[in-house]
């Protein structure tokens, strides 16, 4: 029941209350959102208000349940005038007024005026904060998920939301001039280094591989897929893949999931295959270029053929290689979380 949420206090509590940050808005708190949301449609909440929670969040804990509030906030107008013509009378977006609804970009520019860009920023630098190393903590419930990969998420599909409402181009394709002022950001120094630098910082296990993929998605959105912008001279640059280190970083990582990667490193080529040259034998650079799919495969097992050569010891070789130019760096980034590579 709307009535039930009589002011921020409620969302604190609840934020409070909620076994992990996934939890407060994809189980049990769905039914609660709508009275929020609601709410939140008729002024009675604000994205003022949640962002100040968020700040003053006494825990890492409760500030990932703001985190997730402020997704969901920006998210449901979406979800709503996608699900319009199909929606249950049932369904939490079918009973929102659409007219009373604040639409997603509005929210987008509330956020962002409150600091949103700051926001996300921090959550990756804490990746890097020597006091608050990320766990590797078996993962017991697939659907909670590791709470430290889960803040990282929600922050990285936080920014890709954001960078979504605002695109670089009009429908028939025409380049919207000037892009918005985070998409300039994201795709500059430092907000793209410091993207790029926590994938040299997560841990191997499963529970980071979806970060891994969501990190590699906005890094393409900024520069592989933005020819046009690109072209214009305002968008980030093919290059930028190797000077931030992402191909080194990307290259050594142990996790369980490398297609991502070679679908990634496919997407670049054009700009990497130089570097990839001086890494890998002839055949394996080509198969990045024609054949992502065999290349994750070889580059995680072995291939023995008149043409290639590759196993284990070889990546292995390649790895400590790679560790060793990247010594000085991982040094400084654990003493000052700012730290940017320099190639």
């Amino acid at each position: 029941d709307p009535e039930h949420v009589q002011n921020e206090n409620l969302l604190r509590l609840y934020a409070q209350d909620a076994p992990t940050p996934l939890q407060v808005t994809y189980t049990r708190g769905r039914v609660w959102w709508l009275a929020t949301y609601q709410k939140f449609s008729l002024g009675v909440l604000n994205m003022r208000t949640i962002v100040s929670l968020y700040k003053a969040a006494p825990t890492p804990q409760v500030a990932a349940g703001y985190l997730a509030v402020i997704l969901e906030v920006i998210s449901l107008p979406i979800s709503h005038a996608s699900s319009q013509s199909s929606a249950s009378l049932t369904s939490p977006v079918s009973l929102l007024n659409s007219n009373q609804t604040p639409s997603a970009a509005t929210l987008v520019r509330q956020f962002l005026d409150e600091g949103g860009l700051d926001i996300i920023v921090k959550n990756l630098l804490w990746v890097q904060t020597p006091t608050e190393q990320l766990t590797s903590t078996p993962v017991l419930d697939a659907d909670e998920g590791n709470p430290d990969a889960v803040r990282l998420s929600m922050s990285l599909s936080l920014l890709k939301l954001c960078l979504d409402i605002q695109p670089p181009l009009t429908p028939e394709g025409a380049l919207r001039l000037p892009l918005s002022a985070l998409r300039v950001a994201v795709s500059r120094a430092p907000t793209f280094s410091h993207l790029v630098q926590v994938v040299a910082l997560l841990p191997t296990d499963s529970s980071y591989s979806k970060v891994v993929a969501q990190i590699l998605d906005l890094v393409a959105e900024v520069t592989v897929r933005n020819a046009h912008t690109m072209a214009a001279g305002v968008g980030g640059r093919l290059a930028d893949v190797t000077r931030s280190g992402l191909l080194f970083f990307l290259l050594q990582y142990q996790g369980p999931v490398f297609f991502p990667i070679s679908q990634f490193l496919h997407l670049a080529s054009p700009s990497v295959e130089h570097v990839m040259r001086t890494l890998f034998p002839a055949p394996m650079v080509e198969l990045v270029a024609s054949r992502p799919q065999r290349f994750a495969e070889i580059f995680s097992s072995e291939a023995y053929t008149p043409r290639l050569v590759w196993n284990q010891e070889m990546r292995l070789h390649l790895v400590q290689h790679i560790r060793t130019h990247l010594a000085s760096f991982m040094a400084e980034i654990h003493k000052n979380g700012r730290t940017i590579y320099e190639y």
